[in-house]
């Protein structure tokens, strides 16, 4: 008996993320890999969403297999200006701290902990 993978189920984030990286080209400085690393889910399968995003953008020679809550997000997504885009997309905590590690061991941080503000006294 083969061993079945499990798919992974898209959330809207999951959508909005990889619309984001289909119409820009990038998310920070992550990768289309750490995206899907992020996302929880295969390196093709994010290509294969991005493709689906750039049909909808009118691209040439691209998947057509558009599901409901990606053109949702295609229209909900579409004209809002870049920087409101990507301020949407950075709040998204696992986004913000992908970014974080990779920053840090870019740095050469190696063993790290994440400690909130104190409050004033």
């Amino acid at each position: 008996m083969k061993n079945k993978r499990k798919l992974h189920k898209w959330s809207k984030n999951d959508y909005i993320i990889t619309f984001f990286l289909s119409k820009y080209n990038k998310v920070g400085k992550l990768t289309e890999k750490e995206i899907s690393e992020v996302i929880g889910t295969s390196t093709e399968s994010v290509k294969k969403m991005m493709s689906n995003f750039r049909h909808l953008m009118g691209h040439p020679n691209q998947l057509s297999h558009i599901k409901n809550l990606q053109w949702e997000v295609y229209e909900e997504y579409n004209n809002k200006p870049m920087s409101e885009f990507f301020g949407e997309v950075r709040n998204m905590s696992s986004i913000i701290d992908r970014e974080r590690k990779l920053m840090l061991n870019e740095r050469g941080v190696k063993n790290y902990r994440f400690i909130g503000r104190r409050e004033k006294s």
